[in-house]
């Protein structure tokens, strides 16, 4: 996005000299206009649309911020933050009441044509007709659209009194609500949206001002997160501690019908330490909280007054081990409870940390952490009523982008950790694509790979006479479930480089899912797990959308230093 936009061309603001027109012969510096107040909560956004060239006075002294804009001028406005060329669409009459000649005419042809604006019926354009906030919510959500901007859902710092939708037009609804939730547009003093208001000038500027922030805001780059699953109670080897941000201890077990949560994992915990620290003193421990069954947990998060009692029980073990914070693997919701009780337990949760971080005398910067695990693929997005909301509760979710069977009951033989789909709708790259277009923050998406082997029994397979190996075919197959934990990568690029199997099992690399698997076809058995391939292209994907980084489970399953080096190299 640039920061400093082009600005519009001449030819654009010599057709705008009328008055009550959003370009007009004006001032040369903001500082000129008289009647604009330094101390208004509009004059940074008009000064930055006076610089930009956006926007000009409606005379050399005066602004008019108060004076409303009509369709034709907030379309040219559009087109001049567009930085539009117009010249495409001299001559084009699309609305019978538009006149090729007319000021406005290339403005509102250009944002027709991109689907941007549409006319009021009837072949009409309406362009003298005083522009409404319901109006500008669908005309900028159509800009984005038109340029391909998936515009992030921040947390709001009130909730709309009036919840911004009901007193909006039925065409509106969807667009005053992304509004609002994407920041591009403010609310008055008593919280309400007002979606039928008429415009002005110092409010137009205050919206596109808003609007470039929010576009800016999806292209700060975010620093990557290379983050470990360390089982406490498996035993490990020589583990690169220096490679990684962030370990999550487990296991640590809740229940939601004893209401306890056991932490008898958790008495390595002063030796793992001891161990990292040594080589990393800025990583930093999340104790996470898995759970047996969403409907056992459930019990637990309903009513109100049982959240408060879990967040305290939770908080207490972050206290005795000296923590950094939670991660609450709620894998499986019901549906039985609303999400605003998950939301609930995690709201309180924050704050009794951030009680903790006072009582700890942790340091001003320090801030404890809450994160949320949950599946990968379609089924994920499934499970919660809205992601982007959710996001306003947690630090980043990890995305479990391995044991993408689930969702069709582990009856399909299918890449265990796929990077991309062929067809059954379940990988990273749907994940990412599926949680940025929902509007959750780039450096809240975290996805996840599995370093064990998940396998499926009675499965089909082919020879390939290119390749001389046998394959095995995704489709009806019988799990078998973890087959083995290791990461596989020596065996598979040996196997792979001379196509000889290696007991039996014949490694392939599959083009479309970015993954390798492994078919015995004697026994008819066939394996899938994360590898180099795969997660390097993983690390790809996260450069390249400016997500959270990468989550490895089990890390402990990996020993040495030249893996985990590997990963980071990667993700930059």
């Amino acid at each position: 996005m640039k920061n400093i936009k082009t600005l519009v061309s001449l030819a654009l603001v010599a057709c705008t000299l009328i008055s009550c027109m959003v370009f007009t012969t004006g001032a040369a510096s903001v500082e000129d206009f008289k009647d604009l107040n330094k101390n208004a909560d509009y004059y940074e956004a008009v000064k930055w649309a006076v610089d930009n060239g956006y926007m000009s006075g409606m005379s050399d002294k005066v602004f008019s911020p108060n004076t409303t804009l009509t369709r034709a001028q907030f379309a040219t406005l559009m087109a001049g933050f567009e930085g539009a060329d117009l010249n495409a669409y001299k001559g084009k009459q699309i609305f019978d009441d538009v006149k090729t000649n007319a000021w406005y005419a290339t403005t509102a042809a250009w944002a027709s044509e991109n689907k941007i604006m549409s006319g009021t019926g009837n072949n009409k354009f309406s362009p003298n007709t005083v522009i409404t906030r319901e109006q500008i919510a669908l005309l900028v959500k159509n800009y984005v659209g038109f340029k391909g901007i998936y515009l992030e859902k921040v947390t709001p710092e009130v909730r709309l009194l009036d919840r911004g939708t009901k007193r909006a037009s039925s065409w509106a609804k969807e667009a005053v609500d992304y509004a609002y939730k994407t920041d591009y547009m403010q609310l008055d003093e008593g919280n309400r949206f007002n979606p039928k208001d008429k415009v002005t000038r110092a409010e137009a500027a205050v919206i596109i001002y808003s609007l470039n922030n929010a576009i800016e805001r999806t292209e700060v780059q975010h620093e990557r997160r290379f983050i470990g699953y360390l089982d406490l109670n498996t035993p490990f080897g020589n583990i690169d501690f220096a490679s990684y941000d962030i370990l999550n201890l487990l296991p640590v077990k809740a229940s939601g019908s004893s209401q306890t949560i056991s932490d008898s994992g958790l008495k390595r915990v002063k030796q793992i330490k001891a161990m990292a620290l040594e080589q990393n003193p800025d990583i930093k421990f999340i104790l996470t909280l898995t759970v047996d069954s969403g409907a056992d947990i459930e019990k637990w998060l309903y009513p109100y007054s049982n959240c408060e009692d879990f967040a305290n029980k939770t908080v207490a073990l972050v206290k005795e081990y000296d923590l950094d914070g939670v991660d609450f693997d709620y894998e499986f919701p019901t549906g039985a409870i609303s999400q605003t009780n998950l939301e609930y337990f995690l709201k309180v949760l924050r704050e009794k940390l951030d009680d903790l971080k006072v009582e700890m005398n942790k340091p001003e910067d320090y801030e404890y952490l809450v994160t949320l695990a949950i599946p990968g693929g379609l089924y994920a997005f499934s499970l919660y009523d809205d992601l982007s909301e959710l996001q306003h509760y947690v630090d980043y979710f990890n995305f479990m982008d391995y044991d993408l069977m689930i969702g069709d009951a582990r009856t399909v033989a299918y890449a265990h950790s796929a990077v991309y789909s062929t067809g059954y709708g379940h990988a990273t790259y749907d994940d990412i694509i599926r949680s940025i277009e929902m509007g959750v923050q780039r450096d809240k998406i975290v996805i996840g790979s599995g370093t064990y082997v998940q396998a499926w029994r009675n499965v089909q397979g082919r020879y390939d006479e290119e390749l001389g190996i046998w394959i095995g075919l995704y489709g009806t197959g019988k799990w078998a479930g973890d087959v083995s934990t290791p990461i596989a990568s020596d065996l598979a690029l040996i196997n792979y480089e001379d196509n000889k199997p290696i007991s039996g099992y014949y490694t392939y690399f599959d083009e479309g899912t970015h993954t390798v698997s492994w078919y015995n076809p004697d026994s008819k058995e066939f394996r899938s797990c994360d590898e180099y391939w795969s997660l390097e292209e993983k690390c790809r994907l996260i450069n390249e959308y400016n997500i959270g980084g990468l989550m490895l489970f089990h890390c402990n399953t990996v020993s040495g230093t030249d893996f985990a080096e590997k990963i980071n190299g990667w993700l930059g």
